[in-house]
């Protein structure tokens, strides 16, 4: 997800920011007599170790509130809206039902638990919307390696706006107590790259 990746440079480069001068300003001060002397009572020093970290703080809310804004609000550039709806204990994307594949019927070498008979094909880089409901009781439809989980809630639609940059194969599962077939309610989403179909 965009937002999401932009968001994990922005925090490691301020981490690292933060750290590296740390070091570097008590390596070299470490070694100046005075330095030990000023240490104490030093109201400017208590200023300054009290201002920084906010600075960083607040930097990290703004990046934080910017991206759950982007993320929430539906973009008119959304290339593909696509409905889901849980039941107990399957998925239903634009009224094909996504269900778990049997682990009878599992080729040889494919995990099991987290196979569904229908994945869901999404574009790179191509805005989608996501519109998330439930049927019968709460659900959650999570992909944690893009960084969504939607509350799947009975009589309301919850909404949310996805566009990766990365195409391959992601999974993903229910992440709310559901009942006794909780376990059994796999995500798969294929991210691809439509520039190589085009070709072929």
């Amino acid at each position: 997800m965009v937002y999401l990746d932009n968001a994990i440079i922005f925090y490691n480069i301020i981490l690292f920011t933060l750290l590296f001068s740390i070091i570097i300003i008590f390596k070299i001060l470490s070694n100046i007599y005075w330095f030990n002397k000023t240490l104490r009572d030093n109201d400017l020093l208590e200023l300054l170790w009290t201002i920084i970290p906010v600075i960083f703080i607040l930097l990290g809310i703004y990046q934080s509130v910017s991206m759950l804004f982007n993320v929430e609000v539906v973009r008119v550039n959304s290339k593909v809206i696509m409905k889901i709806l849980a039941f107990q204990w399957y998925w239903v994307y634009n009224l094909i039902e996504s269900r778990m594949i049997r682990s009878s019927d599992l080729i040889i070498g494919m995990p099991k638990l987290m196979v569904t008979e229908q994945p869901i094909f999404v574009p790179i880089n191509k805005g989608i919307t996501f519109i998330i409901s439930a049927n019968d009781v709460m659900h959650s439809w999570s992909l944690p390696s893009l960084g969504i989980k939607v509350d799947a809630i009975p009589g309301r639609l919850t909404e949310i706006y996805m566009e990766s940059l990365n195409s391959g194969f992601f999974t993903g599962f229910c992440f709310e107590l559901c009942g006794i077939g909780h376990s059994f309610m796999p995500i798969n989403i294929i991210i691809y790259n439509y520039i190589i179909n085009m070709i072929l």
